[in-house]
């Protein structure tokens, strides 16, 4: 009888430790991962040069009609490019450029402000494509969010890099 008495307490607690988890993690945001890649036809220095222009996105991201850089001091006392993005929709994004790497053409930025994401990075990387005169751009985030933080992240990326490969591709 003790047994069962003490099995059947195992069991609840057991119980209560999975309805706890998933309690949590209902609530907690999950580290999410998007990535998306295009090629362009452009050599590889044309490419890197455009997607490095970072106060220039709102020539080329059909979902930001305007784009201010300024540099402006983080919170670990450096002094960066911040982007401030008016979105076609409404609303801003504030980015903030946190490095930059000439030599293997990859640079990365965070969301400051805007999108429900926490601890965002992004990076870009541009490589030479599969034939001449042609680049692999990559872009890819790393963040917390709820599913709607999700879309949000999908969205933009969907809709940048085809208007990054266009602008490109016509100039």
């Amino acid at each position: 009888m003790k047994l069962m008495k003490s099995l059947g307490y195992i069991f609840v607690a057991a119980q209560l430790a999975l309805v706890s988890q998933i309690a949590v993690s209902a609530v907690e945001p999950v580290q999410e991962k998007v990535e998306r890649e295009i090629v362009v036809k452009a050599p590889v220095d044309k490419v890197w040069a455009v997607v490095t222009d970072f106060g220039a996105i709102d020539q080329w991201h059909p979902a930001v009609t305007k784009s201010a850089v300024e540099t402006k001091t983080d919170e670990d006392g450096k002094a960066l490019p911040h982007r401030t993005l008016t979105l076609k929709v409404g609303g801003t994004l504030v980015h903030k450029e946190s490095k930059k790497n000439e030599k293997i053409k990859k640079y990365e930025y965070k969301i400051v402000e805007g999108m429900h994401v926490k601890g965002y990075r992004a990076i870009f990387r541009v490589k030479p494509g599969a034939n001449e005169n042609e680049a692999k751009i990559m872009y890819k985030a790393r963040f917390f969010a709820d599913p709607d933080g999700v879309k949000e992240v999908e969205a933009f990326y969907d809709a940048g890099l085809p208007g990054l490969k266009a602008f490109i591709e016509a100039n």
